[in-house]
């Protein structure tokens, strides 16, 4: 190897170690792998009221709190303003996202973790026997993220 190739092949290491030092320390830096702290607080949320992302209606609950967070005027017409985007979005009916939707927040309420969000609030927000709504969840989780300022 000649002192041009090593000094090459020293510099792109050297551009490759920086990139990654940002990927992990700068939180406004998405990097190769695309991270999103929106994205990654919605998975630990739901992780903690025991939704896995292999639940059916995760990904539509996940966009449902996004729409929800950007504009929370949405939550007051949920078939109109979010399942219908979300629909049509993922080129499916309105039926099958609120199902999956319901399906996904039942989940939660029948595993018992549901008494979490009590935790994640810091005050009783529902009693062990009461299920939330889907508009109540969704407006739960995206006033809660905007209060973090995600």
């Amino acid at each position: 190897m000649t002192t041009q190739e090593f000094t090459t092949t020293t510099n792109n290491d050297i551009n490759v170690l920086s990139s990654y030092k940002r990927l992990f320390t700068d939180p406004n830096f998405l990097g190769a792998f695309g991270r999103n702290p929106l994205d990654e607080r919605i998975t630990t949320i739901f992780i903690t009221l025991g939704i896995s992302a292999k639940v059916k209606g995760y990904r539509f609950l996940r966009e449902a709190v996004k729409l929800v967070k950007d504009d929370p005027c949405r939550i007051d017409n949920l078939t109109d303003n979010i399942y219908a985007v979300i629909a049509a979005n993922n080129g499916t009916k309105i039926s099958n996202v609120e199902r999956s939707i319901g399906y996904a927040i039942l989940i939660s309420y029948n595993s018992g973790k549901l008494r979490r969000l009590n935790d994640l609030f810091g005050t009783v927000v529902f009693q062990e026997n009461e299920k939330p709504s889907a508009s109540e969840f969704i407006a739960l989780i995206a006033e809660k993220l905007h209060y973090e300022n995600l």
